[in-house]
């Protein structure tokens, strides 16, 4: 037992030493714009959940014209400090730069749809997640990345994460295959502004100060032919005049500022991650996030003698399925992780699990499959 576990802690002390510089670039820069960007996006879904549950806004469409429309603010801010590199940009990278907020601003529309019909916000992003696979095998078709084994693993890895929740679907408050099915193009759309940037940011070797602001016009763009579409029901719901109301103005200000500092700090974190993929795992633990924020923050709505429509919506939906929800959340993120694994480390992987599963492990398989376990929490940090 003693030599096992002496074993044991050579194998853990060899391992930190060759890996500890994941730590260090999961520690850089680039963490101080993506913990930002989780409070703020997190805060966000919490108040569009308040606000579809206590009806204030009426359909998606005007979730979006609002949203995209607020986004002048992005490029007001950020295009007057960067005004010269801004206008100096190449053709390509402002038409494509556009062509990703509108995207962007699409797929979006699509959460919205999905959150008006089943108000479950931590449900929409545990789907979500699967853009991760979709924009590695749309770079590899558009871009021509290459996609080694371990993409392919973890591809698969996530796909059986999100197959988790159909373990819960009598649990769950919606049609599981209804909402997978309104999911794919949110999924498709989101997808295809990542790749879109990425090529702009990588490809082109854009700026990202220079290329906000016209990602940022797409969007406005995107609210502009939404609000010509709908401009009728917009006149006639008096959409412009709610959101001056004095009870609602201050909240609708909040959660669009919160949205667009949420977007800013997305696209700066990926900008400045080393790997895309961290940034990823990161997100992919988004949706505990807004199942903690909502249920705190209705319990202090009840306690303040406020609303309960979050705490409503926190015991329904939310805390419906929750186990399937986490284990998804949890399985899709170590599937995110393999995808940016070296080919050896996840024939590894694959060849501990298959011990695993088998039951054919001895002390010092298990020394090994307890190392990459311990890779797997790594890189979860990075």
């Amino acid at each position: 037992m003693a030599k096992v576990s002496t074993l044991k802690l050579k194998i853990l002390h060899s391992f930190v030493r060759q890996h500890i510089w994941r730590l260090n670039m999961f520690f850089g820069e680039w963490m101080l714009y993506a913990i930002p960007f989780l409070m703020f996006f997190s805060a966000v879904n919490v108040m569009d959940t308040f606000f579809i549950a206590e009806e204030i806004y009426k359909d998606a469409y005007e979730t979006m014209i609002v949203s995209s429309l607020f986004k002048i603010i992005g490029i007001i801010i950020v295009g007057a400090v960067f005004f010269k590199e801004t206008l100096a940009l190449p053709l390509e990278v402002i038409a494509l730069s556009v062509l990703g907020g509108i995207l962007l601003s699409i797929s979006f529309l699509f959460c919205s749809m999905s959150l008006f019909k089943y108000n479950d916000m931590a449900l929409i992003h545990v789907f979500w997640g699967l853009s991760t696979p979709v924009t590695a095998v749309m770079a590899w078709f558009f871009l021509k990345e290459d996609l080694g084994i371990a993409s392919y693993l973890g591809m698969a890895v996530i796909i059986v994460g999100a197959g988790l929740l159909s373990f819960s679907k009598k649990s769950l408050k919606c049609n599981l295959g209804s909402f997978s099915l309104m999911m794919i193009p949110l999924i498709v759309f989101y997808s295809l502004s990542e790749v879109v940037m990425k090529h702009v940011e990588e490809g082109l070797h854009a700026d990202f100060w220079a290329t906000f602001s016209w990602v940022c016009v797409g969007q406005v763009i995107f609210g502009l032919i939404l609000l010509a579409v709908r401009y009728g029901k917009v006149k006639e719901r008096k959409l412009f005049q709610r959101i001056a109301n004095a009870k609602n103005r201050n909240l609708f200000v909040i959660s669009e500022m919160f949205e667009l500092l949420g977007t800013f700090f997305m696209m700066l974190s990926i900008a400045k991650t080393p790997s895309v993929t961290y940034f990823a795992v990161m997100d992919s633990f988004l949706p505990l996030m807004v199942i903690i924020l909502t249920g705190t923050t209705g319990s202090v709505m009840i306690m303040l003698g406020k609303s309960k429509s979050l705490s409503v919506v926190f015991k329904e939906n939310h805390l419906a399925g929750i186990a399937a929800k986490v284990a998804a959340i949890i399985m899709m993120a170590f599937g995110v992780y393999v995808m940016s694994c070296s080919s050896q480390d996840a024939m590894n992987i694959i060849n501990n699990l298959s011990r695993a599963g088998q039951g054919l492990f001895n002390n010092v398989e298990k020394v090994f499959f307890i190392d990459d376990l311990f890779r797997f929490l790594v890189g979860l940090l990075g």
